[in-house]
């Protein structure tokens, strides 16, 4: 999943300032980046558009400048390496590395503004040109830490107001402590199995609810390890990172303070090196069931209960397909699933899914196709050896 690139790539530029504390690190990246948000005088509601299956994407205004850019609390804030030269910003260099910032005087979503707020300067463009993406740079948690920021999938609205202290007045709302991990990623703490502790971290940029680093099945007995489901290809994928290790696996229970999942999902994969060893990713598929509230200043989290969504990885056909534009892609197979016991290769030639050729289903409709619930069965046409053939396939409970 390249959207994940781009984070990241900005991520490392903390770790090539070689100080060995972490506030320090913080404070010595906050030089560079720099940044003081607007006051706001009311609450201020931005709609954005929902691509591929989570990523949200709005209309930006830097320095007088209207950009597309992508909303991603596990990010920070980018501007795309050819869109920062043609608008002339001037540029800061990190010194003795080879890492660019374009000097921005206001950054504003609608009536929001955070001014001279510095710009990872990369080629934004290029890390999503295989993902059809039409966005030029992206809005992150240095942007958001400067307010109180909802963000509602249902309704595709984001709601901006100055941060102040929260309560949890009724039992749909589920009020955390939030701490913040290098250099602004909002965490909250996890309990898996009623043993583990971790944090996890808040990933707008994520669409599956939960993914854990690969290293961390260590944890689990010999006998529980041998359940997990190994995977053919990738289901998510990171770069600097050597092969995706992907696995899937029933946790018996994720606790969010009195937020209790039993028997969920999990997907297990090679993260970065630098990315804590011990974080839970928390994307989309979980934070869809609320309006997620994050206070950096008050380091709050809450989550107010909205309507559960359908989506399972469990139940399902075991297989991850995207739409490149021109063709589709057979990206990832869990073993012994619906998919691969009917044969399908990742080098499959993938014709139709439901009759639907590439140009007429996008990416959010096929990921609802192959993890809604509702869906129980899908037709694929492949083309092997110069004939079209017609695989019929039927979900099952992998677990």
């Amino acid at each position: 999943m390249k959207k994940f690139m781009l984070f990241y790539v900005a991520v490392a530029i903390v770790i090539l300032i070689n100080v060995g504390c972490s506030e320090l690190k913080i404070k010595m990246f906050e030089k560079f980046k720099g940044g003081k948000g607007k006051i706001l005088t009311k609450t201020e509601e931005i709609n954005f558009e929902i691509i591929a299956s989570h990523i949200m994407t709005v209309a930006a205004n830097l320095d007088g400048n209207e950009i597309q850019i992508v909303l991603d609390t596990g990010g920070l804030t980018i501007i795309d390496k050819k869109i920062a030269d043609s608008l002339n910003f001037e540029i800061e260099k990190i010194p003795n590395e080879d890492v660019e910032f374009a000097q921005v005087k206001e950054t504003s979503l609608g009536g929001v503004s955070v001014y001279d707020l510095n710009a990872v300067k990369m080629d934004f463009r290029e890390t999503f040109i295989a993902e059809n993406f039409q966005s030029f740079g992206m809005i992150g948690s240095d942007f958001f830490r400067f307010f109180q920021t909802s963000f509602d999938y249902q309704n595709q609205k984001v709601f901006f107001s100055n941060p102040k202290k929260m309560k949890a007045n009724s039992n749909t709302e589920h009020l955390f402590k939030m701490k913040i991990i290098l250099p602004y990623f909002p965490t909250v703490k996890v309990v898996l199995n009623n043993e583990f502790k971790i944090k996890g971290m808040i990933d707008t940029g994520l669409n599956y609810a939960f993914v854990l680093p690969v290293g961390w099945l260590k944890n689990l007995s010999e006998e529980e390890r041998a359940k997990a489901i190994k995977a053919k290809g990738f289901f998510a994928k990171w770069p600097f990172t050597e092969e995706p290790n992907n696995h899937l696996y029933l946790m018996n229970e994720i606790k969010i303070g009195d937020i209790v999942l039993k028997n969920e999902p999990v997907i297990f994969a090679e993260l970065p090196p630098f990315l804590e060893k011990d974080v839970l990713l928390i994307g989309k598929y979980f934070l869809d069931k609320y309006i997620t509230t994050l206070d950096y200043k008050h380091k709050q989290v809450l989550f107010t209960e909205t309507e559960p969504n359908n989506i399972s990885l469990n139940y399902s056909f075991g297989m991850y397909v995207f739409n490149a534009g021109d063709k589709f892609k057979i990206k990832g197979i869990w073993e012994n699933s619906p998919a691969d016991k009917a044969g399908i290769l990742l080098s499959d030639k993938l014709i139709s899914v439901n009759d639907m050729k590439c140009d007429e289903i996008t990416n959010f409709e096929l990921f609802e196709l192959m993890n809604d619930r509702d869906h129980k069965t899908v037709e694929l046409v492949i083309e092997r050896e110069g004939e079209d053939v017609s695989i019929e396939l039927e979900k099952n409970n992998l677990f």
